[in-house]
């Protein structure tokens, strides 16, 4: 037999052998160019030729948890990503957006994209610092106006001489200067007379089963009339009555107390009446299929103090509210407002 040992050849190898039928070349090392073989006679023979890259020393590659070792590592392009080889650097490329697509779910759509965007609405703003979003609430309006009884029917009444009448109302942000108490006012043609009339305003918040007060204003008018000349004029028919009282009230459920009380100085025939939300002329019962009770309201907080008074007081238990005549639920009205009249 006629061997190839190692050697490193540029060109062309020629092995000739007459020797043996069976000529094998065999061997390791770098070979450049075309091994050739010929034998002289009528024969078969192998010709082979390795080389084991490195030295025949393999790669040990780990993966997403899983190790293999291989003679030959390959890239492939997947998911956006392309690879590449400069030289002895591989390189990547990925495709925008990350090659696929993000599920984003809001309310209750759902939808793929590439590339999601936060638009400023609602007094939000958003902001990009490095990798993070980021979103600033900016203040809320706040209002100069607010009439919780603004769509309702108004009527005259009158809530009562030194009763409190006390009402729910979600205000929203709000800045005023006064308090408007709208009355109606009339006095008898013929009649002389003077009074005053007081009038109290004041609001509560709730603690458990409490209302507590936390501000209040009350103003005071002397009137004297002579029938329906002189200075009825300045009083008489539906009439505003302006408290000042400058103040901020942030968005929330209050609860808002009236009452009123007048004295006679001398004479008779007038009459002062508050504006009132009308209502139906019926009284409210209770819970249906339970035993009517005077201190349950229609809606939590409407109804009068069961005392008679001549100030605000400082809380009152929800158990010290009437319900059920129907006059408690004519609230009386009122608005707040940033204006001077």
């Amino acid at each position: 037999m006629a061997s190839l040992r190692e050697t490193s050849v540029t060109g062309s190898l020629f092995v000739s052998s007459s020797v043996h039928p069976a000529l094998t070349v065999s061997g390791s090392g770098i070979f450049t160019g075309a091994v050739t073989a010929s034998l002289h006679g009528t024969a078969s023979f192998a010709v082979s030729a390795s080389w084991a890259p490195g030295g025949g020393n393999n790669l040990a590659v780990a993966a997403n948890g899983s190790t293999n070792t291989v003679s030959q590592l390959v890239f492939s392009n997947s998911n956006g990503i392309t690879f590449g080889l400069n030289g002895s650097t591989i390189t990547a490329t990925a495709a925008g957006g990350g090659g696929g697509n993000l599920n984003v779910s809001a309310g209750t759509t759902s939808n793929n994209m590439t590339q999601v965007v936060f638009s400023n609405a609602n007094n939000i703003s958003f902001g990009l610092d490095g990798s993070t979003v980021t979103a600033a609430a900016g203040p809320q309006e706040v209002l100069s106006y607010f009439n919780p009884s603004d769509a309702f029917v108004q009527v005259a009444g009158q809530i009562g001489q030194g009763s409190l009448h006390m009402q729910p109302a979600q205000f929203p942000d709000v800045q005023f200067d006064r308090i408007m108490l709208p009355f109606a006012y009339s006095n008898a043609s013929n009649s002389s007379n003077s009074f005053t009339v007081s009038l109290w305003w004041g609001l509560y918040t709730r603690n458990g089963s409490t209302l507590s007060s936390i501000s209040s204003v009350s103003t005071s008018y002397n009137i004297t009339n002579s029938g329906t000349v002189g200075s009825y004029s300045l009083y008489g028919g539906m009439r505003l009555v302006s408290a000042g009282f400058t103040g901020t009230i942030t968005e929330g459920q209050y609860y808002v107390a009236m009452l009123s009380r007048t004295t006679t100085g001398g004479g008779a025939g007038m009459s002062m009446s508050n504006m009132l939300a009308s209502q139906i002329n019926s009284s409210f019962s209770g819970i249906f299929g339970a035993a009517s009770n005077n201190t349950i309201q229609y809606t939590r907080g409407l109804g009068m103090y069961s005392a008679t008074t001549s100030a605000i007081p400082a809380s009152i238990a929800f158990s010290q509210l009437t319900g059920i005549s129907s006059a408690f639920l004519r609230k009386p009205l009122f608005y707040v407002v940033s204006q001077t009249f």
